[in-house]
């Protein structure tokens, strides 16, 4: 499935949908450094921070709370200095029941 989007991605690099979808499979089936790696290499206008906060937004929206927080922890790694992403990181944290945590991260926001 994968070259399928890379082959996609050649023909229309415009197509921002091919590109998430490609994203989030790669996300599901490499290693975080793998990912990260790929992104800086191959898709060099991209953010790597927004791409994890982005993620996290969507793990987030479908409830998949662990996962949304490790991809918020990954997005501070790259940038520590969005603080959209600590407020999300701590409310994610809040709705897990881990309210001292929570508040902890919505002071660093």
């Amino acid at each position: 499935a994968i070259e399928a989007y890379k082959k996609v991605m050649s023909l229309a690099p415009e197509n921002t949908e091919a590109q998430s979808q490609m994203l989030a499979l790669m996300q599901k089936t490499m290693s975080t450094s793998q990912f990260i790696e790929y992104v800086r290499k191959n898709m060099p206008n991209v953010d790597v921070a927004d791409v994890f906060y982005g993620f996290g937004l969507d793990l987030h929206k479908q409830n998949k709370l662990p996962d949304a927080i490790g991809m918020y922890n990954e997005s501070i790694k790259v940038n520590p200095l969005n603080p959209e992403v600590y407020v999300n990181l701590g409310i994610a944290q809040n709705q897990m029941g881990e309210s001292e945590k929570a508040l902890t991260t919505l002071k660093s926001a």
